[in-house]
C-alpha cells in the first residue's frame, strides 16, 4: 500500500495532531516522542501557540511548522500504525 498523503491537520491537546488522510480516514497521532527525539523540534516542546500553528505542507506530504520543522506523511503513517497497534 502506498503511504497516503494528508488532506488536513489540526492540533489535539498536548503534543497530538489529528490528521485526515486523502482517503478520508482520520488518525490521532501523539508526536511528543518525535519532537523530543530531534533537536530541530525544540521550539515545539514548550510553545503551545507554535505547536497549534501546524499546517499541511506542500502537496500534503508533511505537516509543517516552518521550513526546518516538518514531519513527513510517511513518518506520521508509521507512528499512527505503531500507536494504534499497541
Amino acid at each position: 500500500m502506498d503511504t497516503p498523503n494528508l488532506k488536513s491537520v489540526r492540533p489535539d491537546g498536548d503534543r497530538r495532531v489529528v490528521v485526515t488522510w486523502n482517503d478520508g480516514a482520520e488518525s490521532t497521532i501523539d508526536v511528543s516522542k518525535h519532537i523530543v527525539d530531534y533537536v530541530v523540534f525544540a521550539p515545539l516542546r514548550k510553545d503551545d501557540e507554535l505547536f497549534r500553528s501546524v499546517v499541511v505542507g506542500a502537496w500534503g506530504w508533511c505537516i509543517h511548522w516552518s521550513d526546518e520543522m516538518e514531519i513527513p506523511a510517511d513518518t506520521l503513517w508509521r507512528i499512527a500504525l505503531a500507536q494504534n497497534s499497541a
